[in-house]
């Protein structure tokens, strides 16, 4: 067995009428090319620490594929495009043409996870845990409002940026 973390690219649109290498390489049944982002590693049963990890990594992307599902059974074109960018940092689902205008723009960064969305997220859990903790007395004397909503912000989005497979800008 081959496993490898590559990033998918779909085809640039053809530019001219005519026979274009999108249109070449979906005549052949293939909708993107892809890129190792690491090393190819030859595995075999990988067993102990090796073995967990390794789990924990297909874990991980099974729950973002199925996410993407999700969206795929929900929205449709652009607005699933942009989804898919801003919760797993995924922008294979936009066209070229409507991704155009946020390169041009300088607003790009917007579609891609970064602190922008990771500060969004705190907040939102911040308040979140902050409704819920209060509904809980005991819990809300014991460790107080903002010790817990600090620590469900630091666990939730550590959890998060490891399923959307950790990029750089997060």
């Amino acid at each position: 067995r081959v496993e490898v973390f590559a990033r998918l690219e779909r085809f640039a649109p053809d530019d001219f009428p005519g026979r274009g290498l999108r249109s070449l390489m979906e005549d052949r049944g293939l909708a993107a090319r892809g890129f190792a982002r690491e090393p190819i590693e030859v595995i075999g049963r990988a067993k102990g620490v090796p073995g967990l990890v390794l789990g924990i990594k297909r874990g991980l992307t099974r729950r973002r594929l199925s996410v993407e599902r999700r969206l795929d059974e929900v929205l449709s074109g652009d607005r699933r495009g942009v989804a898919a960018a801003m919760l797993t940092g995924s922008r294979g689902w936009m066209g070229a043409e409507f991704r155009e205008p946020f390169d041009r723009t300088g607003t790009s960064h917007l579609l891609a996870i970064s602190g922008l969305h990771l500060g969004v997220l705190s907040g939102l859990i911040w308040f979140a845990v902050g409704l819920v903790i209060n509904r809980f007395p005991f819990l809300l004397r014991r460790y107080g409002r903002r010790r817990a909503s600090a620590l469900a912000v630091v666990v939730l989005l550590w959890a998060y940026v490891v399923m959307i497979g950790a990029p750089v800008s997060a």
